[in-house]
C-alpha cells in the first residue's frame, strides 16, 4: 500500500509530470519494493527511474533532451 501513497506524496509536494524523479537504491535488500514503487509512480504519469548509482540518476536529471524541468 505505501507504494501507492507515492504518488498522491509528489503530488501534493508539487510535482508533476514536468519533473522528473529520481530514485538512488543502494540497499539490495529494498531494491523490489523501491522497484515498485517507480512502476507505480510511472502509472500514474511521473517521470520517474529508480537507480543503483548517484551520478546515473545525476546525469538523467539534468539531460535537458526531452524537455523536462
Amino acid at each position: 500500500m505505501e507504494a501507492y501513497q507515492h504518488a498522491e506524496l509528489f503530488r501534493e509536494l508539487g510535482l508533476n509530470h514536468d519533473y522528473r524523479i529520481a530514485w538512488v537504491e543502494l540497499n539490495p535488500d529494498a531494491y523490489d519494493t523501491t522497484y515498485f514503487i517507480e512502476t507505480v509512480l510511472i502509472n500514474r504519469g511521473f517521470h520517474a527511474r529508480l537507480f543503483e548509482d548517484q551520478e546515473q540518476a545525476k546525469k538523467w536529471l539534468l539531460d535537458e533532451s526531452d524537455g523536462l524541468t
